[in-house]
């Protein structure tokens, strides 16, 4: 019965010492991916020059200036229309 004892008081011992550094372990690498990701978003923030991104109450006009962007896109062609009439306003003037 001693010896029993004895190896579960190990085997214990040991589930114990791996679990407490297997946390320290996962905690220690997701850490680290926290870090990074924090940094990534950081440089990317910077390579982009959107500071006013970091706050919260900026975050939305910048969103509807980025929908008002893709939507004006189409309106900032010019239309064949107004090509053809600057050509012959120009033929008129020269």
């Amino acid at each position: 019965m001693g010896l029993m004892n004895f190896i579960s008081g190990t085997s214990s011992a040991i589930n114990i010492y791996d679990l407490t550094f297997k946390s320290i372990d996962t905690i220690f690498w997701y850490s680290i991916i926290y870090y990074q990701f924090i940094v990534i978003s950081f440089a990317i923030l910077y390579y982009k020059r959107a500071y006013h991104c970091l706050y919260l109450g900026n975050i939305l006009p910048l969103l509807s200036s980025g929908v008002d962007m893709v939507q004006n896109k189409s309106r900032n062609t010019i239309p064949k229309t107004t090509t053809n009439e600057i050509h012959k306003k120009l033929k008129v003037a020269i």
